[in-house]
């Protein structure tokens, strides 16, 4: 399968809440093979699946480039959960029958935790990942809490430079301006992220520029101090004259 649309659908699987919508789907099959399914459903589906098509041309319309976020999906993920909810309750009626009302407690309950404890795990998680040494968020975030002091004890450029402004992409006009693959580095040193590689505007006007060990030296960039972190060394380049 191409990675493009591999990423895609990950990224559906992780935006749509897996663990409620696999039962929605589930119950949505039944409901077809039932001949229980309803115009209004199939119009909700037809809603869901239009808002994923549209987010994906208009990305690719952009930036030629097949792209899907799982935040662009949850907004539409609770659509799923009418499904998910009818599958409780069907299940919940044919168990009940089998084993009164007295036992029913004793599936319901731990149905409930179950998917109420992932809910919050999953919540959770993202925010866990930081702590861990070997997660990319984790990475990302001792590479900021590194980078960022040496910066500013090292900028004595100006505070502000006037930007011009473009209809696609906004900039702020603080300085100093770091171009990097780590989002935040600019904006936690008082200054401005440009991340756009192809944005060639900015380039007269970069302070820093950090890259990785294998990626060249920037022409007109001076190195200023390296930072390594387990595998990966980055190289920090200021501008030979800061403005």
């Amino acid at each position: 399968m191409n990675a493009d649309w591999a990423e895609i659908f990950q990224a559906i699987w992780q935006g749509s809440y897996w663990y409620f919508t696999v039962v929605a789907v589930f119950a949505m099959a039944v409901r077809i093979v039932r001949k229980q399914w309803t115009w209004a459903e199939s119009l909700i589906v037809c809603g869901i699946l239009l808002h994923l098509i549209l987010q994906i041309v208009q990305i690719y319309a952009e930036k030629r480039t097949l792209f899907l976020a799982k935040r662009y999906i949850l907004p539409c993920a609770p659509l799923f959960f009418g499904w998910t909810a009818w599958a409780f309750c069907a299940v919940y009626s044919r168990v009940e029958k089998h084993l009164g009302k007295r036992r029913i407690q004793f599936v319901v309950i731990p149905l409930i935790v179950f998917h109420c404890g992932v809910l919050i795990f999953d919540g959770i998680y993202p925010t866990v990942k930081t702590y861990r040494i070997s997660s990319s968020k984790g990475v990302h975030k001792r590479h900021l809490q590194t980078l960022i002091p040496m910066i500013r004890e090292d900028y004595k450029g100006t505070a502000f430079y006037p930007v011009e402004q473009r209809l696609l992409n906004y900039y702020s006009d603080k300085r100093p301006f770091i171009r990097s693959d780590y989002p935040l580095t600019g904006y936690f040193c008082g200054g401005t992220d440009i991340y756009t590689k192809w944005d060639e505007q900015f380039y007269p006007f970069l302070d820093y520029i950090i890259r990785t060990e294998s990626e060249p030296a920037p022409e007109g960039f001076t190195l200023k101090f390296s930072y390594k972190d387990r595998d990966e060394t980055l190289h920090i380049y200021g501008r030979n004259e800061q403005q």
